[in-house]
């Protein structure tokens, strides 16, 4: 994998995380997002920052949805727009929560690919889609990583110096 996709896929494993996701199912998160923007490569993603192929629902309301993409190759004139691939990954969580799934109950890839078909979440044999995740699962053994906190703490903390410093 590219540094690129590697960078997309930290992104998204770490908004889970963020979001109060389980280390294992936020795997499963990052999986699926590789299969499903081909290895984050999809005009989609690249476009409209759609990390699953999310489209734009009639039921539920989404806090994290801007729009709609706005070029629709297959015809399907409903996939969602995202700010960030952040946002993305906040609202393939809150499709769970709004489907009463608890992803924190979620032990395996195949008890995970098993929710997200019985949901309709794809179209796909279980077979297929289960052997897209395990694909990407090893793609990205090891190289997903915990974004550390003190980061942002530090990079606040030299701003704050230099505008102090500054006057």
């Amino acid at each position: 994998m590219t540094e690129n996709q590697i960078s997309f896929a930290n992104r998204i494993f770490n908004a889970a995380l963020n979001s109060g996701v389980n280390e294992n199912v936020s795997h499963f998160i990052t999986e699926q997002s590789a299969h499903e923007t081909n290895g984050f490569q999809s005009s989609l993603f690249k476009r409209a920052n759609n990390a699953f192929g999310m489209t734009v629902p009639s039921v539920r309301k989404s806090p994290f949805i801007i729009g709609k993409d706005s070029i629709q190759p297959d015809g399907n004139m409903n996939y969602a727009k995202y700010a960030n691939i952040e946002d993305s990954t906040k609202d393939l969580i809150h499709w769970f929560t709004f489907n009463h799934i608890s992803l924190n109950n979620i032990s395996n890839r195949e008890q995970y690919a098993n929710i997200l078909k019985s949901k309709g979440y794809y179209g796909d044999s279980l077979t297929n889609y289960l052997n897209g995740l395990k694909t990407y699962s090893l793609r990205l053994a090891g190289l997903l990583k915990k974004s550390s906190a003190i980061l942002p703490i530090l990079f606040l903390f030299a701003i704050v110096l230099l505008v102090i410093f500054k006057k």
